[in-house]
């Protein structure tokens, strides 16, 4: 699928809106922000269309913190008017919300960043949590997105570092889906990936004048960013752009949200997953084939129930969706086990070139430190025993087969 957005990167982005509100016959608008991105650029964007006579609601999300669950949806749907064209002003949660929200009700839509701070501007998929379960959930691309140069550059350094985490979480994220292609016949897009590949390798080259918040550099992080949203879109979902990395975030984002604990910025805890999984492919590219052999010997089968048991103790519940989404892994037939540890060293000089496209976790590491961002589960401020949940249970929250799955059999 390929995507027709207008994409705008402008110091005055409100004055290109109204340019392109009367050129697209739009007269009628709400506005969905919450209070921080409201004074960053809401209440400009809002003052800008009314000067313009055109008509706009604005919806103000309560609370310092914004939870993309139905709760929220409700709220916009009560708020909004039948017809109007939303606008988004904010980053990943605001934006998630108003385009599933836009989406359902056959309303128009545009997107406003007030951060560079995650990939999904682009996309059509919302990233909700529904019932306590992080999801992956359909709605629309946006027919518009104006980037507002100044806005992003003056975004606080946290969002910058996490924008900078989920760009750079394209070099695991890629190469789990490459080694889903080789060892479980996953979907795959070799254009795709190597762009998602080039832009994580464009940013990381920026890092540092990412993290002094440069406004050309904090530019090209953001167009980074829509782009990778795009190549999701192509590739028809969000594989290429979320891998293990992606699933220790999630699982950490729903155990936090089961304990009613604060959230943490998306992007920095997939920073600290891509340290992490990219340590598990160095890890894998010093293994010899030998040494894989002796350890797939090794290794037998999970016993279903066992699997089903740390299942529901992690993820409690919304255990019972995540083994069913798992069925094919927790019950594998001991034929398909067996085929897959052959597969593997069938493929070990594949895998191990699969494993060499990945940077050094240290160098990962020293680029989010530099943005202000953490590199480690410690310097998120989870203890130890979360740290092991994530990284060995965190798999589970999407069926995919990634590097921390191939971790695991191979007892890493």
């Amino acid at each position: 699928m390929t995507l027709n957005i207008h994409i705008i990167f402008d110091r005055a982005a409100s004055a290109r809106l109204i340019d392109y509100a009367v050129e697209s016959g739009l007269a009628a608008f709400t506005l969905v922000a919450d209070k921080n991105t409201y004074a960053a650029l809401g209440q400009q964007v809002e003052a800008a269309l009314r000067s313009a006579g055109l008509a706009v609601e604005t919806i103000l999300l309560p609370g310092d913190e914004v939870v993309p669950d139905e709760g929220r949806i409700v709220h916009i749907l009560m708020c909004a008017s039948v017809q109007t064209c939303f606008l988004a002003v904010g980053s990943g949660v605001i934006t998630d919300l108003t385009r599933f929200v836009s989406y359902h009700t056959r309303n128009r839509f545009i997107s406003l960043p007030t951060a560079p701070s995650m990939d999904g501007y682009a996309t059509s998929s919302n990233a909700l949590t529904i019932g306590g379960l992080k999801q992956s959930i359909a709605g629309q691309a946006p027919e518009a997105i104006f980037c507002d140069i100044g806005t992003l550059a003056d975004a606080p350094r946290s969002l910058i570092a996490a924008g900078l985490g989920d760009t750079l979480a394209k070099f695991t994220s890629v190469n789990d889906l490459r080694l889903g292609h080789l060892l479980w016949d996953e979907r795959w897009d070799e254009a795709i990936g190597q762009r998602m590949e080039d832009l994580a390798h464009a940013a990381l080259a920026r890092a540092d004048e990412i993290a002094r918040a440069d406004a050309d550099a904090v530019a090209l992080l953001t167009r980074s960013l829509i782009d990778s949203g795009l190549e999701m879109a192509a590739f028809g979902s969000s594989a290429p752009g979320g891998g293990s990395e992606h699933h220790i975030s999630h699982c950490w984002e729903m155990r936090m949200l089961q304990a009613k604990l604060p959230a943490l910025l998306h992007g920095l805890k997939v920073g600290v997953g891509t340290v992490i999984a990219a340590g598990w492919y160095a890890r894998l590219r010093e293994m010899s084939r030998d040494e894989a052999a002796r350890r797939l010997a090794g290794a037998s089968l999970p016993a279903p129930e066992a699997t089903e048991e740390i299942i529901r103790r992690i993820y409690g519940p919304v255990a019972d969706q995540i083994i069913a989404q798992q069925a094919q892994f927790i019950r594998m037939s001991p034929e398909r086990w067996s085929a897959l540890k052959q597969r593997i060293l069938d493929r070990w000089d594949e895998v191990q070139a699969v494993a060499a496209r990945v940077p050094a976790p240290e160098a990962i590491a020293v680029a989010l430190r530099s943005a202000g961002g953490a590199a480690t589960p410690e310097g998120l401020g989870f203890s130890e025993a979360e740290a092991r949940v994530a990284t060995d249970y965190g798999h589970f929250t999407r069926p995919r087969f990634t590097i921390a799955k191939l971790r695991l059999l191979l007892g890493l």
